[in-house]
């Protein structure tokens, strides 16, 4: 996705649509050493890392220090979700803080920088931030849901097609997965399961915008290059 195209698709699919949430459904690399490739990261809250004040320390180095906050994705999508982990059977789930930024992460010593800055930090991602302030712009709740495709260590390139797929997929299905319970339930019960051949006819995510009876947009975020 280019530069702001987040923001730009999340803002205009708002104005048209007038969702009550919006869901941004995608990949991301991981950062707590505790997950496997594949789990699924939902976001509790997001941290902008581009927001930095590049500072001296008292040993006169390069002092590196976040400025952006820290918004909380919305009360009533993260219990939804964290209600959907419960009878969930797929790869694991974490709720935690994920970071966004506009760089394209795949160096180790990058990614260690980006830790130090938020040790507590699940995973990274590029669109996070454009979906943030949209959906504050238009007053919509909104929510993160992505998975594992890599590290961010250099090794993006690593068996990426299948293992971005694969991400995408536990993404998406979690997602569904949620949507059909609780008030949801009767309304998408008619949606079939996901077949391997409906996935695969697609293999990288582009941008799209889809609106539901229940007033609700999910946006499935492009694979990275």
């Amino acid at each position: 996705m280019q530069v702001g195209g987040a923001l730009l698709v999340v803002d205009e699919g708002s104005r048209t649509l007038s969702p009550s949430a919006v869901i941004l459904v995608g990949i991301a690399f991981g950062l707590d050493e505790t997950l496997s490739m594949g789990d699924i990261l939902v976001s509790q809250q997001l941290l902008g890392y581009e927001m930095q004040k590049v500072a001296t320390s008292h040993e006169g180095k390069v002092e590196i220090v976040p400025r952006g906050d820290r918004p909380r994705a919305s009360t009533r999508l993260l219990d939804r979700f964290r209600g959907g982990m419960l009878d969930w059977h797929g790869s694991k789930v974490e709720c935690g803080l994920i970071l966004s930024g506009d760089k394209l992460v795949d160096h180790k010593n990058f990614r260690d920088q980006l830790r130090k800055l938020a040790p507590e930090a699940v995973g990274g991602e590029m669109e996070g931030t454009g979906l943030y302030s949209a959906a504050q712009r238009r007053k919509v709740d909104w929510i993160l849901v992505k998975a594992i495709s890599d590290w961010a260590d250099g090794k993006k390139g690593d068996d990426k097609d299948q293992c971005q797929q694969t991400a995408a997929e536990n993404a998406v299905r979690f997602t569904l997965h949620v949507l059909r319970q609780g008030v949801l339930s009767r309304i998408f019960q008619a949606i079939p399961p996901l077949r391997q051949e409906q996935m695969s006819a697609a293999p990288r995510f582009r941008p799209r915008v889809e609106r539901s009876c229940v007033n609700m947009m999910c946006m499935q975020a492009g694979s990275s290059p």
